[in-house]
């Protein structure tokens, strides 16, 4: 079995309110969000999990999950991400990840 760490999301504000909308903005954070979807969801799929954790919120008990009824719509968004980005090598990996998926 695999056991795939989850990426620990540790958000540092500056004052009392954090930018959200900054921080969903940041081309960094983004594709970060979406490399863990697809890693995710892969281990998962693996480890015959029926949650795919994409990471977990430091210093508390929450985290960020995807159900496995709702990876294929999150994968072929990941997708649409990766093709604006020209990153055509990824997409034919999701798309093999998903046909696995599928069988």
């Amino acid at each position: 079995m695999i056991v795939r760490q989850p990426f620990t999301l540790n958000i540092t504000a500056h004052g009392d309110d954090v930018d959200y909308d900054l921080l969903l903005r940041s081309k960094k954070f983004v594709g970060l969000v979406y490399s863990e979807t697809v890693d995710a969801i892969s281990d998962a799929a693996i480890n015959k999990s029926k949650t795919a954790v994409l990471f977990k919120m430091a210093h508390s008990e929450y985290q960020v999950e995807i159900n496995k009824a709702d990876w294929k719509i999150a994968l072929e968004q990941c997708i649409e991400y990766y093709k604006k980005d020209e990153r055509y090598e990824r997409c034919s990996e999701i798309v093999n990840l998903i046909k696995k998926l599928e069988l």
